[in-house]
């Protein structure tokens, strides 16, 4: 899917290293200093890459007492279809997906952790929420939801030579200051170009105008408007919302 103000094959060409770089941080984590066993499995989830489309993201699983094998289960947003995954056996049944452990990575030692990656190749709504809650054999694990842009409207209808206004806030407070860029490209462009959210106004929705210009075609365009963080914040990471905008044609 095009990056903003990038023609499309630079953002396969992104997309696929992304993706690389998931594969080789997937596999068993050693911890230099074992920790003692708690009994208490925690999973941690992390987007990495996304496209509008799809996206990819990175698991760690500490079972918290040693384990012979393992299965981590969770619900991923409505319509979404996992595609593929690194280092586990998938399954899916409905929205539940299911990840069991690899021939080579089922045993894991009190205190260490195991990686696994997962890709989901279709997310028609460009639905961006993290999974609220993951099991390890049928055993509620601790978690954190990863923080995410919320968007008003992820489809919006914007009408040749006009603009529709699309709300955006955070899902949940930042440790500092979060500055968001806004996309634009040939059909579709967002401004103000940048938004700031701050630990005191991170849910006060901020509002993004998504403008279409005229154009001499009769077709109805439809495509993607990054809207995605721009600066580094230790341990404030937010998932982009990727708008999927529809111009409403008028010739």
């Amino acid at each position: 899917m095009p990056l903003p103000g990038r023609p499309l094959p630079r953002r396969r060409t992104v997309a696929a290293t992304l993706g690389g770089v998931v594969l080789a941080a997937a596999g068993v984590l050693a911890v230099g200093a074992p920790a003692a066993a708690t009994g208490a499995c925690g999973v941690t989830y992390t987007v990495v890459s996304s496209w509008g489309s799809g996206f990819q993201a990175l698991l760690e699983l500490t079972p918290g007492a040693a384990v012979t094998g393992w299965a981590v289960g969770f619900d991923l947003a409505d319509q979404q279809v996992l595609s593929f995954a690194y280092s586990s056996v998938p399954s899916q049944s409905g929205r539940h997906v299911t990840l069991t452990n690899a021939s080579f990575n089922g045993s894991v030692a009190a205190g260490a952790s195991v990686r696994m990656a997962v890709g989901v190749n279709l997310n028609p709504t460009g639905t961006n929420v993290p999974p609220a809650l993951f099991t390890m054999n049928g055993q509620v694990c601790n978690s954190t939801p990863q923080g995410y842009l919320v968007a008003g409207a992820y489809r919006p209808v914007v009408p040749e030579g006009g603009s529709t206004t699309v709300t955006i806030s955070l899902s949940k407070p930042p440790p500092a200051n979060i500055v968001v860029s806004v996309a634009s490209n040939t059909l579709f462009s967002g401004s103000p170009a940048s938004l700031t959210f701050t630990p005191a106004d991170w849910n006060v929705p901020q509002p993004v105008t998504v403008t279409s210009p005229e154009d001499a075609d009769t077709t109805s365009g439809s495509g993607y408007l990054w809207i995605q963080q721009q600066n580094y914040v230790p341990s404030g990471s937010y998932v982009a919302a990727i708008l999927q905008p529809v111009q409403a044609d008028n010739d």
